[in-house]
């Protein structure tokens, strides 16, 4: 395991003992477009019995972004798709809103593996095609946990929760679907386009609500701040919160007792001459 891996194996720790505490936090990712393939699809594309080749690994256990990639072919344009491992049942493209109305595709929010109904497409590398009759989709806002994890922030699988992102855009995300079990690790989901609208960056941390039980979060966060009687909300301390301070030529970032620094943070801190 490499010091990143580590850095953010460790932070997961952190976060699941935390909100055994009732403060709940998950780092979030967004995806790029992307490609699953079945065996008999990459046969097609690549020759029989091809292998995948693996670049890097991706959070979740067992699934690697792959060295090849393939081309999504429609009447309006051409996207390059990377093809993520291990090979799955049945093909499925992963894109953006804003992708697929520029590819003239009729745009089909719907969680990984429900391909039922949505558009397809043709798949290319060079002369090699195949046409795929569904498969098309934009993947529905997710939260992977292990079944440990979910027990820790009292979900289930199944369950819907909102995802809070603090900052100077502050956004509430709704909708997000816990999947938990073999095979996910924490961590949420959302595309491109939600990140860079909430000028999200990977891995950043955001807190997550039973969504039945928080049915305006944005409201109430905002009336908690304005009420001197509430619990002052214990404030958190990011890796990206160091390296904007330590750019902006600052030496310390002050904070309370009981604000939460995460680990990763603790190293940026140490690495970049930053005081907490």
């Amino acid at each position: 395991m490499d010091e990143r891996a580590l850095r953010i194996a460790v932070e997961r720790v952190v976060l699941t003992e935390l909100a055994k505490s009732g403060e709940r936090i998950v780092p979030v990712n967004s995806s790029n477009r992307h490609i699953h393939l079945s065996q008999k699809d990459v046969d097609a594309l690549f020759g029989t019995g091809y292998q995948l080749k693996k670049m890097r690994d991706l959070a979740q256990p067992g699934q690697y972004a792959c060295e090849e990639h393939v081309t999504l072919e429609t009447p309006k344009g051409k996207l390059t798709l990377r093809v993520v491992g291990p090979v799955r049942k049945e093909t499925q493209v992963e894109l953006s809103l804003t992708e697929m109305i520029k590819l003239g595709i009729p745009p089909m929010v719907r969680m990984s593996g429900d391909s039922a109904g949505t558009p397809g497409g043709i798949i290319s590398n060079g002369d090699r095609k195949v046409t795929l009759e569904r498969g098309i989709m934009v993947a529905a806002r997710h939260l992977h946990m292990t079944d440990a994890q979910a027990k820790a922030y009292g979900l289930q699988n199944g369950d819907t929760v909102s995802l809070l992102a603090e900052g100077i855009r502050e956004t509430v995300f709704n909708n997000v679907i816990v999947r938990c079990g073999e095979g996910h690790e924490l961590e949420a989901h959302i595309d491109k386009d939600e990140a860079n609208a909430a000028g999200l960056k990977d891995g950043a941390l955001c807190r997550i609500f039973k969504q039945t039980q928080q049915p305006s979060l944005l409201s109430q966060f905002q009336t908690k701040a304005l009420t001197a009687t509430d619990k002052r909300q214990r404030r958190l301390i990011t890796e990206d919160d160091v390296k904007t301070a330590h750019a902006e030529g600052r030496t310390s970032i002050p904070h309370e007792k009981d604000d939460i620094i995460t680990p990763l943070a603790r190293d940026a801190a140490w690495e970049l001459g930053i005081e907490l």
